[in-house]
């Protein structure tokens, strides 16, 4: 199972705290279930903040881009 299917299972209730290596571990790391559930909300943000990060470290350098492209920056993202 995903990470992040794992962790929003665990905040919406169909996992349980110990049903795999992630739920596992938060549930071992934090008595409190208050607290195991903060917990995973800020790895569910943290990991879906990371999926656009490669559009901004990736910088193409060739003999087109001699000092290298935008990383993505420049390419607009259709709103439908």
């Amino acid at each position: 199972m995903l990470a992040l299917e794992s962790l929003t299972g665990f905040l919406k209730g169909t996992i349980a705290p110990d049903s795999d290596y992630y739920t596992h571990e938060i549930a071992w790391s934090f008595e409190n279930v208050a607290d195991q559930r903060s917990f995973a909300l800020r790895l569910v943000i943290h990991y879906v903040g990371d999926l656009h990060q490669p559009l901004h470290a990736v910088s193409e350098v060739d003999y087109t881009y001699t000092k290298g492209d935008s990383g993505g920056n420049d390419h607009k993202i259709p709103s439908e």
